[in-house]
């Protein structure tokens, strides 16, 4: 008996199991149902529009009058189809997501250039990149926010060649024992300081937030 029999049989048998009299063996039905249809991945929902879908492609395809071999030549072309399609959607998409960053970042740059210290000059390495360098303690560093393939993110990476373990747990101590509750990304390159992701609505204000900690810090020259 098939996961699709089973079911069925079960729907039967809950449809004819009285509710007055028997209530719980319908709610154990009922439960064993909930369970299979998850465990199978397949409600009936499912299987209704299955049905309805391969009906729809049988028609559009106009497989009913064709032979078993024509109609496995039809749906081989049109799976090929399907990938081509694919791979042109993929290929939109990283399109469209590049575009929809960039629009942020210009958005982003705008708003935290009319929030920060006008001493602050912030400078962009790239059309989905913006921050500013300091130096601390004799070592060169970026703050910034861009974005990979995990999403938006904000840090503080180092820029000098040595990097100083010291120096940068400094750095990175201020920044995650502030108030405002900076967490840190363990998968971290060494080169990072602190870094971590956040959402369209938070990055702007994690930015900010992080530079006002940084430029307080008496030991730190902004770089012009």
């Amino acid at each position: 008996m098939s996961k699709v029999d089973i079911l069925n049989w079960l729907y039967a048998v809950n449809r004819i199991i009285p509710f007055d009299t028997e209530q719980q063996l319908k709610s154990s039905v009922v439960v064993y149902i909930g369970y299979l249809e998850e465990y199978f991945g397949n409600s009936k929902r499912q299987i209704i529009m299955n049905n309805k879908l391969d009906k729809l492609i049988v028609e559009q395809l106009k497989l009913d009058n064709k032979s078993t071999s024509e109609k496995l030549q039809v749906i081989e072309d049109e799976l090929e189809n399907v990938q081509k399609l694919c791979e042109r959607l993929e290929f939109l998409q990283v399109q469209y997501q590049e575009k929809y960053d960039e629009e942020n970042f210009k958005e982003w740059y705008n708003k935290c250039v009319g929030i920060i210290d006008d001493k602050l000059i912030l400078t962009c390495q790239s059309s989905t990149e913006f921050g500013f360098d300091f130096d601390y303690r004799k070592s060169k560093f970026r703050c910034e926010v861009s974005v990979d393939g995990g999403g938006y993110y904000w840090g503080i990476k180092c820029l000098s060649q040595r990097i100083c373990k010291n120096v940068q747990g400094k750095l990175k101590d201020i920044v995650l024992n502030s108030k405002y509750g900076f967490h840190n990304n363990e998968e971290n390159a060494p080169e990072w300081v602190v870094s971590d992701y956040a959402s369209e609505s938070d990055i702007v204000e994690r930015f900010v937030t992080l530079t006002s900690i940084i430029i307080q810090q008496p030991e730190v020259i902004l770089c012009q």
